[in-house]
Formats: structure tokens, C-alpha cells, sequence
């Protein structure tokens, strides 16, 4: 009871508004640091907390999770499966992608299905989590077959109604390319369609937004 409470007294310091004490800002980074110092014994308040808060204190309760790290990636994935409201799906996510493990492989899975999920926000969260997912874990580790699911759920969603959507599809896609994650293959199928996107291929149907557009000009890059 006691170690809730304190947890509780710290987690109160995110309400404080920054833009209007940026003053106290030590006070909040603080309070960050103690709370993630508590490590895998406050994660289930954390968690309790994230539906309650507002968004501040969900920003820096999200980031303390990532910074706990390993021991939040159950938790988090059992947060996300049994969260009906998008928005807790989305900070769970979000919380993942500040999570660099190994056993992190283990969630790519979960993260291609919210890639479809009928939410914009919950797809753009996982489609950017994919991405970021790329960055730490060795292409070894991933077996092909993995690789190939990753690489057609980005594909799919080049085509999503949402820009900001198809703007994260893109950037993953590089990613994928950069660190080893798809063969000449893919890389092949994905020039063509960063190409087409960007406006370089004959029909010259390319995306009407330019942050898609900008995404796949440096996306391109990759794919030599």
C-alpha cells in the first residue's frame, strides 16, 4: 500500500503543465527517473494508471515503460489485447516502440495484425512501431518467413486511405531495406512501388500527399 501511494505522489508531478512552469522541469524529469527506477514493481499501476490520466501524465508514463523495458513487454502486450478503447492500444503500442530487446521479435505478430486494424490511429502507431522494431532487432533472429509477413502488411498498406498511414508504410519499407530485413526480391517489388508513388514510372500516378511522396523519394534510397 505504502509503494502505491509513492507511486501515486510521483506519477501526480506529470500534471504539471511545462509550457506554463518550465521551471519545474527538473522536478518533473525527476520524478521520471524515480518512477522508472522502480522498475518491473510499478508497471501494473502504471498501467492502471495510463487509463485514468491525462495526456501528459500518459506521455511520460509511456515513456517510463519503455525505459523499463524487457520486463514491460508482457504486460504491455496484455494491456494492448484486452484494451477495447484505440487510444490505450495506441499508447501501448507506442510504449513498445520505446523498447529495444531482443524479445521484442516476439510482438511482430501482435503489431502486424493492429497494422490492419480498423482504427487510422492504432494502424499509423503499429506501422511506425514496425519501423522502429527494424532499428534494434538483427534480421538473423527473424525467420524469412517473418520477414515476408512484415514486408506485405507494409506493402498493404501503401494503399490505406489515411497519408499518415501510408507515409509510415513507406518510411518501415525503407527500414526493412536498410537493416537487412528483405532480399533483391523485395527490394525490386518495393522500388517499383516507391517509384510509382513518387511519380518516377510511366503512368505517373503518384501520391497526392507530399509527406508520402518525400517518404519514398528517401526511402529509395535504399533499394539498390
Amino acid at each position: 500500500k505504502e509503494f502505491n501511494e509513492a507511486i501515486l505522489a510521483v506519477c501526480s508531478i506529470f500534471h504539471i503543465d511545462l509550457f506554463d512552469r518550465p521551471d519545474l522541469e527538473p522536478a518533473v524529469e525527476r520524478a521520471f527517473t524515480i518512477l522508472v527506477a522502480t522498475g518491473e514493481r510499478s508497471i501494473p499501476l502504471i498501467l492502471y494508471q495510463l487509463k485514468e490520466a491525462d495526456f501528459k501524465v500518459q506521455m511520460q508514463l509511456t515513456r517510463a515503460l519503455g525505459q523499463i523495458g524487457k520486463p514491460a513487454i508482457k504486460p504491455l502486450l496484455k494491456f494492448y489485447t484486452g484494451s477495447f478503447d484505440p487510444y490505450m492500444r495506441i499508447f501501448a503500442l507506442y510504449a513498445m516502440g520505446k523498447i529495444q530487446a531482443p524479445e521484442m521479435a516476439s510482438i511482430i505478430p501482435k503489431v502486424v495484425t493492429a497494422m490492419d486494424d480498423s482504427n487510422a490511429e492504432v494502424r499509423d502507431t503499429a506501422t511506425r512501431l514496425l519501423g522502429k522494431l527494424v532499428e534494434h532487432l538483427k534480421p538473423q533472429r527473424i525467420t524469412p518467413k517473418t520477414r515476408g509477413t512484415m514486408f506485405r502488411a507494409l506493402t498493404k498498406n501503401l494503399s490505406d486511405s489515411h497519408s499518415t498511414v501510408r507515409a509510415k508504410a513507406v518510411r518501415s519499407i525503407g527500414k526493412m531495406a536498410k537493416f537487412g530485413f528483405i532480399g533483391p526480391k523485395e527490394k525490386t517489388l518495393a522500388k517499383k512501388a516507391l517509384g510509382s508513388i513518387s511519380g518516377k514510372d510511366e503512368a505517373f500516378a503518384w501520391d497526392y500527399a507530399y509527406i508520402v511522396r518525400a517518404e519514398a523519394e528517401e526511402a529509395l534510397k535504399y533499394m539498390d
